[in-house]
């Protein structure tokens, strides 16, 4: 004979249905953005790029960023492995300069 098993109860709260906002409660919220519009110059928008400067071999300082790299690794049991690594670059006259930092992974 089968065990009667009841119905889980509600944890919480019964979700309270809100009517339907009518045309005119619509109108008076704000518009959205539209795509393109320009925002103040005034607020600072995403991420800050931090400005990164060497010194080089001459003394003088150089304007560096950070640049990743991927090589391409041996495949192993059929899985094709890549392996990403993070430099510091800058141009020191003509040539272009890299400094090794670190080796990401994930």
């Amino acid at each position: 004979m089968r065990k009667h098993v009841g119905h889980k109860k509600r944890k919480g709260p019964r979700k309270i249905i809100k009517p339907a906002k009518t045309l005119d409660e619509a109108k008076d919220r704000p518009a959205a953005r539209a795509a393109g519009t320009q925002y103040p110059t005034d607020l600072p928008r995403g991420k800050q790029i931090p400005e990164i400067y060497v010194k080089g071999q001459d003394g003088e300082y150089h304007k560096a960023h950070l640049r990743t790299r991927d090589k391409a690794a041996k495949v192993w049991y059929g899985k094709k492995e890549v392996h990403r690594y993070l430099y510091l670059a800058w141009r020191e006259g003509d040539t272009v300069k890299n400094y090794y930092i670190t080796r990401l992974r994930g």
